[in-house]
């Protein structure tokens, strides 16, 4: 993307053709950069002073030239973009059509004009009427800075405000006045060439107009450099020349910066990408992550802050959200605005995705921010696409995003929590920017209707949602201690609905040549590889034709959907040993969304088998609960206490682990629970009304175990005697009417008709589905028509899109096992509604009766909250579930 961020320099270059021909020539804007941007010209130079260079790349610069000539720039300066300026959109267009991989790993995708308006607006509206600097963003004091500036859009809307508000306090002359003060204080860092230039380009041309013509040109403060690089390193002791020392003085300008120049504000939209912490380069944090202040805490990174936090409250698994680049410039942004250069106020204001918000790993950042600022406000812009209710976003990405704006008046006072005030922007995308547009114009920007947040330092910065008796019932997290994510493999071919599947897919990898091999896998961005040496088993990339693949064992992959996994942690990016340890023929695995938002359905589901990372609705999290710690069933999975304190509440002998889930599961898998409840779990978090009426729990446990033993397809707590046999039982009604002699190729190949209650498969037709059955969902997931659309010739989900050839290897047939799993899924479905009246009563009994409260129940200890130390995998593997070697 260099030679794209030339070409735009050289459009805004004097006499890029210089002989006239109408042909600008690489040389030619190269020439003409040196004069405007001599840094981005400099780091064209290798390319174009290299012969071998030059020469491989004849083809591309021949293209750059005819691109460079046919560009009309004065027609661009003139159009128009309803999104706003068109300079300022220009590489993003580009790169959504010549490389939207690259796009969207570079994180580039700009704010909307009416945000950024809004958000600086904001800014210069406390700088005025807190800081009582009367030209906000035009004072002489004021120093500002957008660390990701992409092209320019933040630091382009900086100026504007701040001569619109010049002008108001001086008058006409203001503009160039603030013209001058705005060409020294305001900074702009960017890493990637592209939109370097387009931002060099027109904040230079912008503060060069509003100087006026005897004002002189103005260069503005654009910067090339990576934001997260260390401040301290030495500068380069060696002699440099020409284009080498360019840039050489390009990084130490940008090192007197970061180290050195006092800043009043941060704004901006910091890119968003999850990253892995070991990964060296591109993508990491940097300084910020790894490097140190000198003199500060024994050595440790301003990232240890956070991350010391979270591991001292949190467990593992919540932390890997933590290594994303917002969460890095976040960091870096309090620590530059109000920690590198003393007691002056600041202002930090930032976009960025809002799982820091409320989300369980981030208690280090929220305390840190309550510490450092003295007031915090959040405006929430939703756009949860994942999520069980999906919204609009703001922007093309599928990830909720807030704006959050803190304050500083001076040195930080670290014992007082920040005041925290939340407003959640609804509607669609139209809806949301209008709101935006109305508060950039407001006379008062932060008028209006906030909700305060809890003054806690670790709590979330969104309210706290439900009433008083919804606060005292204990969190499911409190009674079942361990949570994880379940298993993932980070590709979709070790999964199948069918064996059969697997040991062909196994077959063509092993089979495979030793270069292929590492093709057929598919290696993400990190995790293991053909080659990665895994204790007890040999290489992938030393697999052999006739090689037998390991057990093929039975997986949870979606809720209601018992699938088939290859049980090889090779093929696993994070294969949860504990989790396949402590499965058994007596394990029980419940899984809900403990972090994020649920939708209508059951709040809680299970599965016999070790489930997916995705498991409970199609989208992941730290969401598994085990009943059993170990394989043999004989450690609970139960915080210590708890059993005896509900023998002494409830007068009866202590109850076991599994009567304590049947509970829970009566009373979290009835749709009734999350109706009761919807604006509470709008806070993430499960709470159980424990009931202190005896009667009432006994009832509760029967009707919970009866749903545990049909939603596990009556393979776990099988009990003749109260009628939870080995199978599940028939519904009178549900059956096949023709049978299926021609797999579906698709969705589209499946249909439903609710008049007649048939379901139609391929040729096929199953009747008895009742239309409330057919739309049964699990937070957005539904259950049915996903189950089916894995059992199709083109698949569902990611491998149905996936050019990998495992994912490819698909059925041809419809499997004779699947009409039964079918019919059972339906029966199971059915039976499921068919009790919901009877454990809605059971609910609103219960939570109408007395309640034990959480603050009358043990606290679990940290070991309790920690995965089972895990044993060999090899042999922990004997009893995961049902296995087949096929």
């Amino acid at each position: 993307m260099l030679a794209y961020g030339m070409v735009i320099a050289a459009l805004g270059a004097e006499g890029s053709d210089a002989d006239g021909d109408g042909l600008v020539t690489v040389e030619e804007a190269r020439a003409a950069l040196r004069q405007s941007n001599p840094v981005l010209a400099a780091a064209f130079a290798p390319l174009m002073d290299k012969p071998v260079l030059r020469n491989a790349a004849a083809v591309e610069l021949g293209a750059l030239e005819t691109l460079i000539s046919a560009i009309d720039v004065g027609r661009v300066n003139t159009s128009s973009d309803s999104r706003g300026e068109p300079w300022l959109y220009f590489y993003e267009d580009f790169l959504s059509a010549y490389d939207p991989d690259e796009r969207r790993q570079a994180g580039v995708y700009y704010t909307p004009v009416a945000v950024v308006r809004a958000m600086t607006h904001i800014t210069n509206h406390l700088l005025v009427e807190r800081f009582s600097l009367r030209l906000g963003l035009a004072e002489g004091s004021v120093v500002t800075l957008d660390p990701a500036a992409g092209s320019g859009a933040f630091p382009l809307a900086v100026i504007d405000k701040a001569v619109e508000q010049a002008i108001v306090i001086r008058g006409r002359a203001g503009a160039r006045q603030a013209a001058r003060n705005l060409a020294n204080n305001l900074f702009a860092f960017e890493l990637l060439p592209g939109p370097y230039s387009v931002s060099h380009l027109r904040l230079g041309r912008r503060l060069t107009e509003l100087a006026g013509e005897d004002g002189g040109p103005h260069s503005a403060q654009v910067v090339l450099t990576d934001t997260l690089e260390s401040p301290f390193q030495p500068p380069q002791q060696a002699e440099f020349f020409g284009d080498a020392e360019v840039l050489a003085a390009e990084q130490q300008r940008a090192q007197r910066i970061k180290l050195e120049q006092s800043v009043t504000v941060v704004i901006g939209n910091p890119p968003y990408r999850r990253v892995e912490r070991d990964i060296a380069g591109r993508g990491s944090g940097g300084w910020v992550l790894n490097g140190a202040v000198p003199g500060r805490n024994s050595g440790k990174s301003i990232f240890d802050d956070i991350l010391d936090v979270a591991r001292a409250n949190t467990i593992f698994s919540h932390h890997a959200s933590l290594y994303n680049l917002y969460v890095y410039f976040w960091r870096w942004a309090l620590w530059k605005a109000f920690e590198a250069q003393g007691g002056g106020p600041g202002i930090v204001s930032f976009i960025t995705g809002s799982s820091w918000l409320a989300g369980p790993g981030f208690v280090g950042l929220r305390q840190l921010a309550r510490e450092l600022a003295d007031d915090i406000w959040v405006l929430d812009l939703g756009g949860d696409n994942h999520g069980a209710n999906p919204e609009d976003n703001v922007f093309a990405i599928e990830t909720p995003v807030a704006i959050v704006v803190l304050v500083r008046d001076g040195v930080s006072d670290r014992a007082n929590p920040a005041r925290v005030r939340y407003r959640r922007i609804r509607g669609d995308r139209e809806s949301k920017l209008a709101a935006m547009s109305a508060i950039a114009a407001a006379g008062d920007p932060l008028a209006g209707e906030w909700t305060e947040a809890t003054a806690d330092w670790m709590a979330p910065l969104t309210p706290t949602t439900g009433d008083a008796e919804w606060a005292t019932m204990p969190l499911i997290t409190d009674i079942f201690p361990w949570q994880q994510p379940g298993c993932k493999f980070g590709r979709t071919w070790p999964v199948a609905p069918s064996p059969e599947l697997l040991a062909q897919r196994w077959a063509t990898i092993a089979a495979a040549p030793r270069e292929r091999k590492a093709a057929l896998f598919y290696t993400a961005t990190s995790g293991r590889n053909v080659d990665t040496k895994v204790d007890g088993y040999a290489r992938l990339s030393d697999s052999e034709s006739g090689d037998s693949p390991e057990p093929i064992r039975g997986y949870g992959y979606r809720s209601f959907d018992r699938q088939w996994a290859l049980d090889d942690p090779r093929l696993a990016k994070t294969d949860s040993p504990s989790l396949w340890q402590s499965a058994s023929d007596k394990q029980i695995f419940l899984s809900s969304t403990l972090t994020g938002q649920l939708g209508v359905g059951p709040a809680l589901t299970a599965s016999a088998y070790v489930p997916d990372l995705h498991y409970f609705h199609g989208r992941g999290g730290k969401d598994i609960i085990p009943l059993w710690r170990d394989r043999a069933a004989e450690e609970p999975n139960l915080t210590a206490g708890v059993s005896e304190l509900l023998s002494k509440a409830l007068g009866i002998a202590p109850p076991t682990v599994e009567e304590v889930a049947a509970y829970t599961y009566a009373i979290l898998n009835a749709s009734a629970y999350q109706s009761r409840f919807a604006d509470a779990l709008r806070t993430p978090g499960l709470r159980i009304p424990m009931t202190a009426d005896a009667s009432l729990w006994g009832q509760a446990v029967e009707a919970g175990r009866h749903r545990l033993w049909l939603q596990t397809f009556a393979e776990r707590l099988q009990d003749p005697s109260a009628g939870l046999g080995s199978h599940v039982p028939l519904v009178e009604g549900i059956a096949w009417d023709e049978a299926v002699t021609r797999i579906p190729m698709d969705s589209s190949n499946i249909v439903y008709d609710a008049e007649t209650e048939t379901l139609t498969i391929g040729n096929g037709k199953v009747v008895g589905v009742r239309p409330e059955v057919w739309a049964f969902k699990v937070s957005g997931m539904s259950v049915l028509s996903k189950w089916l659309g894995y059992r199709t010739a083109k698949g569902a989900g990611r491998a149905a899109k996936s050019n990998n050839e495992l994912d490819r290897v698909r059925s041809g047939v419809w499997h004779d096992t699947w009409n039964d799993e079918l019919l059972d899924l339906i029966r199971v479905l059915t039976l499921t509604l068919e009790d919901e009246p009877v454990l809605a009563s059971l609910l609103e009994r219960i939570c109408d009766g007395p309640l034990i409260e959480a603050s009358m129940l043990p606290t679990p200890k940290a070991q309790e909250r920690r995965p089972p130390a895990t044993l060999a995998r090899v042999s922990a593997m004997s009893a995961a579930g049902p296995a087949t070697n096929t």
